[in-house]
């Protein structure tokens, strides 16, 4: 018989497109020194771009924190890189791909390797007009004041190159002063603020963007639906993410949170098939997957949470959040094995999934949950 347990599931939610994922940012004061001479660490991580798809042959360089040159690598077909042989101290991992933004991200070992890391590069911002048939953005590069423009470059540069999100702030409120109706701005400034763990000031000011674009502007729309459903409200963030949708059919940033939406609100089987939608719009996307595992935890569907869980691994087997997907999917395989054993001794006794009094109780879904079964 399965034991009686609450399974949580971890959503992963992205916080922009335009900016450094930074999953691991460890600040440190310690320069680069000697601890035991035979004991030695790795930096290691993935390179993805804004659709969050691994990035190969991509140079890879890492620095002191003064900009000294350690080492350079490029990364495998996977998107990862390695660096070996490394003592305790703080390191500069910067990241340098053809069409795109440098990123550099600051990672401390201390006793331990820094493995897991992910930094995401995006190409050089800039707002284009589109036609009714696409992606729908308002254009403003012929009306925005090229001073406001410049302020903008300015805090674009301190959050993508420097991880310096305070700052940019400051340059974005320059920008919008000079030209108030700055919807662009508005929304870098709700990534910053994201960034810094502010999520009221960061709903402020994307719900803003989204009034100045008239809600026609993906940037600020997916960010605020990531926002709301990571706030648990559901409801609201699943108006905002079919307004995502309906902009722009063939992306999966839509579907993706209106499936965490339609998730929390147990509208399961709605959930699971934009689920779907995103899974095949994007299938190198790794967050789909833990939305997957969480709507099949609710149907009680175990052996498709393993195939989900299966498929995030693959993809990103690094990691804490991997840490926690390799630990439920090894104590639903134990329980699965538990429960054959149980049949197999107890004749007449009906399967764990014919009766769902068997199955693990669970809590509601939630992206701040760790994956995890309590035996």
């Amino acid at each position: 018989m399965f034991a009686r347990s609450a399974l949580g599931v971890l959503f992963t939610s992205l916080i922009s497109t335009i900016s450094i994922v930074a999953i691991s940012a460890v600040p440190a004061a310690a320069q680069i020194g000697v601890a035991s001479p035979r004991q030695t660490y790795e930096i290691a991580g993935t390179v993805r771009n804004e659709n969050y798809q691994s990035m190969d042959n991509v140079r890879v360089l890492l620095t002191t924190p003064t900009g000294s040159p350690i080492d350079s690598t490029v990364t495998k077909p996977n998107g990862n890189f390695e660096f070996d042989g490394l003592l305790n101290g703080q390191y500069i991992v910067q990241v340098l791909a053809d069409g795109y933004d440098p990123a550099q991200k600051a990672v401390t070992l201390s006793d331990s390797s820094g493995t897991g890391i992910s930094i995401s590069v995006s190409r050089p911002f800039k707002v284009s007009s589109v036609s009714s048939g696409g992606s729908v953005v308002s254009v403003h590069e012929l009306t925005v004041p090229r001073k406001a423009q410049d302020e903008f470059q300015k805090g674009l540069t301190l959050a993508s190159a420097k991880s310096d999100y305070r700052g940019s702030i400051v340059q974005f409120e320059r920008a919008i002063k000079i030209f108030p109706n700055y919807f662009e701005a508005y929304s870098q400034e709700g990534s910053s603020y994201l960034m810094l763990h502010e999520p009221v000031q960061a709903e402020a000011a994307l719900r803003k963007s989204v009034e100045l674009s008239s809600g026609k502007f993906t940037d600020a729309l997916f960010m605020l639906a990531g926002l709301l459903n990571d706030a648990n409200r559901y409801g609201e963030a699943e108006a905002f993410a079919r307004q995502l949708s309906e902009l722009n059919a063939t992306s999966w940033e839509g579907p993706y949170e209106l499936a965490r939406a339609l998730a929390g609100l147990k509208r399961v089987e709605d959930a699971e098939k934009n689920a779907v939608k995103a899974r095949d719009s994007n299938p190198d996307n790794p967050p789909v997957y833990l939305v997957l595992a969480n709507i099949h935890i609710l149907r009680h569907d175990y052996p498709a949470v393993l195939n989900d869980l299966d498929a995030y691994l693959k993809i990103a087997p690094s990691g804490a959040t991997a840490q926690q997907a390799r630990k439920t999917r090894d104590q639903i395989k134990s329980m699965q094995e538990q429960q054959n054993r149980t049949d197999a001794d107890s004749s007449g006794s009906k399967k764990a999934d014919d009766d769902d009094s068997l199955l693990p109780d669970l809590p509601p879904a939630n992206s701040g949950k760790g994956l995890s079964v309590d035996n």
